[in-house]
């Protein structure tokens, strides 16, 4: 009887063991699943992702995702795993795993949860839906694997992703389930890059309803600016922009904008006389201040360049195409005058031609930015403007003109940003920029215009380096940034809701920057607290 017992006693102890080893901290480690068919099993479940390229131990750029971009100390790095990136700017990642021991799979987690942050932080401002993916993405441990769960459904993904190492897995997907999945090597990738797409979701913002004030804008003016957005984001057709080395005789009222026919663009030369009277407003350099340099000319030098002259026309400058998007895209670099490491953007050169100087001593870069900036001003800027008027206009331009250089934003092994999308020539000829192109582009035609400007450096989430400007209207600072008023993915249907994203750090105050993920070292850079000038739209 006692042996029964005994008998009875060891075959509960193992059934114990056993239900423990199916449920809660006691569920099954182990998994018949590779890395990859773990990866395709969770990808397989998601009803919406973009297309997903895979990368495996021993290719080239496997290892440099590993090391570089999730940054695995070499004595840290998975014995086996694979990675899915897309393309494009889509922030859609999913990686799985397998480490030699427990030790290794927990400091795994560390290290590619500190890749989602460093990754949302990337996309923060410039992609808010991309970003807002990447902070519901998850890091999930089970024993010696971990994955990287960062798509539309993550909860889904990683309940899916732990079930594969239960008593009863999901069965491995065939074909027809790996919808998601690029029909690509990663070697093949990059002729397949084209092929991105982005998701589809437009995003929902409020919108503030209240009136602008009287003494800065009018309804009209308002309006008339939300037509040029909306006419610049949504146009259909692809257009080439010629240039002509023709010398003629024409009025000076071209404007820089491309448009949906097929158009010769016409820069002029420009020859000022600078009054005696033109000023310079120094103020002192800070680590985080670049060119705080506003200088500011006469009212008759300003409108001697800004109003419609007749001038001689030069050597055009841009080649470039515009796409379904209204964006123009990157400059022609085979241009005979365009050399790629000789010829560099120089906001002293540009600024002193533009008043007075002359243009025969620029180089072909600096001769094109300022050509279109002349262009521009010559358009957009009217008799009778205010300075909160000029700013508006010129952001505005800037805004329906570029968008943000996407290329930076990819970790496909082909990602090619633009050259110069950290200086005007990349934003004003192609078309796209980074913040360092947004702002410098405000910088310059805020100098040329007088407008006292300055440009401050920071990071956005304390990570990611960024830059905006500030600007001083009526004595009081205000804070403008461009490039988070130009985010990649908001929709163009909701005209309510582009014109509030295309304003919402146009003039606002530091706190109001404070508050929305941005940083910088305070010494030496004004506070903007005043709201007089802060944009406002019309009630509809």
């Amino acid at each position: 009887m006692r042996k029964l017992f005994n008998v009875a006693i060891l075959l509960l102890a193992v059934c114990l063991i056993s239900g423990l080893s199916a449920c809660g901290a006691g569920t099954r480690t182990g998994t018949a699943y590779t890395p990859r068919q773990l990866a395709e099993v969770v990808i397989a479940a998601q009803e919406v992702a973009p297309p997903l390229y895979p990368l495996l131990p021993g290719e080239e750029y496997y290892d440099n995702y590993v090391s570089e971009i999730y940054m695995f100390e070499p004595s840290d790095e998975p014995g086996d795993g694979i990675i899915f990136y897309a393309g494009g700017f889509e922030a859609c990642e999913i990686a799985v795993f397998l480490f030699d021991g427990s030790d290794g799979a927990a400091g795994a987690e560390d290290v590619l949860s500190a890749y989602k942050e460093r990754r949302a932080a990337v996309f923060t401002g410039y992609a808010p839906q991309q970003a807002a993916l990447t902070d519901r993405g998850l890091v999930v441990r089970q024993g010696d694997h971990v994955a990287l769960l960062i798509c539309e459904d993550a909860e889904s993904a990683a309940s899916v992703f732990r079930s594969c190492f239960g008593n009863n897995p999901p069965a491995l997907p065939d074909a027809a389930d790996l919808i998601h999945i690029a029909q690509a090597t990663s070697e093949q990738a990059t002729e397949a890059q084209s092929a991105s797409t982005q998701s589809a979701a437009a995003q929902a913002t409020s919108t503030q309803t209240t009136a602008a004030p009287a003494e800065t804008t009018t309804a009209a003016a308002t309006a008339a600016t939300t037509a040029a957005i909306a006419a610049a984001t949504t146009t259909e057709a692809t257009t080439t922009t010629a240039t002509t080395a023709e010398t003629t005789t024409t009025t000076a009222a071209t404007s820089a904008a491309t448009t949906t026919a097929e158009t010769t663009t016409t820069t002029t030369e420009v020859t000022t006389t600078t009054s005696a009277a033109t000023t310079t407003t120094a103020t002192t350099a800070q680590p985080t201040m670049t060119t705080a340099t506003s200088e500011t000319t006469t009212a008759s030098t300003t409108a001697a360049q800004t109003q419609e002259l007749t001038t001689t026309t030069t050597e055009a400058s841009t080649e470039g195409t515009q796409p379904a998007d209204g964006k123009a895209h990157l400059m022609d670099l085979n241009h005979p005058d365009y050399d790629l490491a000789e010829d560099v953007y120089d906001h002293s050169a540009v600024l002193a031609a533009w008043r007075g100087g002359g243009r025969d001593s620029l180089t072909y870069k600096n001769r094109t930015v300022m050509d279109i900036c002349f262009s521009v001003i010559n358009s957009e800027i009217k008799s009778g403007m205010s300075e909160y008027d000029k700013e508006l206009a010129i952001h505005d331009w800037i805004i329906a003109r570029a968008e943000y250089d996407k290329e930076t934003l990819s970790n496909a092994p082909d990602a090619s940003p633009n050259p110069d999308n950290e200086n005007p020539f990349g934003l004003l000829v192609g078309g796209v920029a980074i913040c360092r192109g947004y702002t410098s582009t405000f910088q310059l035609f805020m100098d040329m215009l007088g407008i006292e400007c300055i440009t401050v450096d920071g990071t956005a989430r304390e990570t990611e380096p960024h830059a905006w400007n500030m600007v001083r209207l009526d004595g009081e600072w205000y804070c403008v940034d461009v490039t988070w008023n130009d985010p990649l993915g908001v929709g163009t249907g909701n005209t309510n809701i582009n014109i509030y994203m295309f304003h919402r750090f146009f003039n606002a105050t530091s706190q109001f920057l404070r508050e929305n993920d941005h940083q910088w070292d305070e010494a030496g850079v004004p506070e903007a607290t005043a709201d007089k000038y802060a944009w406002k739209p019309i009630e509809q």
